[in-house]
């Protein structure tokens, strides 16, 4: 009895324990946040050389032929390298020609002699022509873009297929002569004599004549593929700055097919004066292919290389602060919270400890524009306003002079460079300091988030150290300068540079206190 007791009783201890149990909920999948911008905005401009078909006619020069343009896309990117994207832009083909060209148009009708015709026989004389093709085109690209260590620069490439959509088609004259006569091939006379009924004759043209047309061409589509390569350069962290190269190659013709081709010149038939149509969508090729036996190709396949500048706009970022408004905030928010000073053991450990009685302004680095002259932080702080103006007057003018010092290394290097300017100020460093002996400046050694931390622990405190043992050299009491190291990577260093740039990790930050 006592041992079915005994087994009831285990049974019921472990269904007992098992309802007890809850059953673990699954674990809650955090959302990954991209620690980068994946959307851009992309407005570019270029220009480009352009091949031109009738430059390939010995009759014709081409002055001048170039592609201007104007897109604007959007671009996904599925990491920090590689996007997709797609855009729309516009494009006018411009081309001008010399030609000294001769044809005849066949069959023209006498006005009122019906069943009567004559043949019109033209050539140009150095005739000027201007050509235009507007397009829209529609690209569709894999792009790349790797910006190198500073964060700032890089480069951008970009390479896929577009199609091209022509739209209008015009020439006119602009300089030279035009020159027809007249032939009737049954009674075998050729009319030389100016005939203007006929619309035979020499026509001059200088700058805008009223003598010619506008074309409007039954163009065709092609598909091209193009080619982006170039540098972006930041302007802020939400701007890039892109120039570059591109090319393309269109693989169909954009001219209309022969059944649309119109003569070169022909005569209106009503008032009977010389009508210009231009080369563009004429039939001169053909003419001259069958008069000449020639293997000219007729196709007007589009070869474009050529220079873009534009904007690379990432919407999902603000516009970081300056660095100035940021320093007079960082001040602001350093007064009201509670201080605390980090400080290095003699065997190198950290520690911290919280500064009851110590007034401590820190100094962040003012960084500016090339060309751009940096300006002192504003006079005063927080801080400082709790302090009589005698008291005050000595912090103010270090504040001033400490606050467009700029002390950087280069990459794993712990020599301080400065410019002439920074030299000076440090004198007046050395100079406020031997006037004030309770202040005391501390400068802090930083270091970019490359390398191990053991590595970038030591170098940073050999960059304070060095910056010390110059300000010393320089005049600055040895008892009135102190040193500490940062890594990138410690929320102190995260606090005071909010910045990405490494160049301003790789900085000397200064404090000031109160002995």
């Amino acid at each position: 009895m006592k041992k079915q007791i005994i087994i009831i009783s285990l049974i019921l201890a472990i269904f007992s324990g098992y309802a007890q149990e809850t059953i673990p909920a699954e674990p809650v999948k955090e959302k990954k946040v991209k620690d980068y911008c994946p959307h851009r905005v992309n407005l570019h401009a270029g220009t480009a050389f352009t091949n031109n078909i009738y430059a390939r006619s010995p009759e014709v020069h081409r002055i001048y032929s170039m592609g201007y343009l104007f897109d604007i896309g959007y671009t996904y990117f599925f990491n920090k390298t590689v996007g997709l994207g797609i855009g729309v832009g516009v494009e006018d083909l411009s081309a001008k020609l010399k030609s000294n060209i001769h044809g005849t148009v066949p069959n023209l009708t006498y006005p009122q002699q019906e069943g009567k015709t004559y043949d019109l026989l033209y050539s140009t004389n150095e005739l000027i022509e201007k050509q235009h093709i507007f397009a829209i085109y529609v690209p569709l690209t894999v792009q790349f873009e790797h910006k190198f260590k500073e964060g700032k620069n890089g480069i951008y490439a970009g390479v896929g297929v577009q199609g091209f959509f022509p739209l209008i088609a015009s020439s006119k004259m602009k300089k030279g002569e035009l020159i027809t006569r007249g032939y009737e091939e049954e009674l075998n006379v050729l009319y030389q004599n100016d005939m203007p009924q006929h619309g035979l004759g020499t026509y001059n043209f200088k700058g805008a004549s009223k003598i010619y047309n506008r074309t409007k061409e039954d163009l065709r589509a092609s598909v091209d593929v193009v080619a982006d390569f170039g540098g972006i350069f930041e302007i802020n962290n939400k701007v890039d700055f892109y120039v570059g190269l591109f090319g393309s190659y269109s693989f169909l013709d954009i001219l209309p097919k022969a059944e649309f081709h119109h003569p070169y010149a022909d005569v209106a038939p009503t008032e009977q004066h010389v009508k210009y149509n231009g080369l563009l969508g004429s039939n001169y090729l053909e003419l001259f292919n069958e008069k000449y036996e020639t293997d000219l190709k007729t196709a007007f396949n589009v070869f474009q290389i050529g220079v873009k500048v534009g904007i690379h706009i990432k919407p999902c970022y603000k516009v970081n602060q300056t660095l100035r408004n940021q320093f007079y905030e960082e001040m602001i928010k350093r007064a009201n919270d509670p201080i605390t000073d980090r400080y290095q053991k003699s065997s190198g450990d950290e520690g911290v400890r919280t500064i009851t009685n110590t007034e401590i302004i820190y100094i962040i680095p003012q960084y500016t524009l090339p060309g751009e002259e940096p300006k002192p932080m504003l006079q005063g702080t927080p801080l400082v306003a709790k302090q009589s103006n005698k008291e005050n007057a000595n912090i103010r003018e270090l504040v001033e002079v400490l606050s467009v010092t700029r002390i950087l290394f280069d990459v794993d290097k712990d020599d301080p460079k400065l410019a002439q300017r920074d030299e000076e100020n440090i004198n007046k460093v050395a100079e406020i300091l031997s006037r004030d002996p309770s202040l005391v400046l501390i400068v802090e050694g930083y270091t970019d988030p490359t390398g191990s931390r053991e590595h970038n622990i030591a170098l940073g405190k050999r960059r304070a150290e060095n910056t010390r043992n110059y300000f010393i050299s320089k005049g600055v009491p040895a008892d009135q300068i102190e040193t500490y190291s940062y890594t990138a990577d410690e929320p102190e260093a995260i606090q005071n540079i909010q910045s990405t740039s490494y160049a301003q990790q790789r900085a000397a930050i200064f404090r000031i206190k109160r002995k």
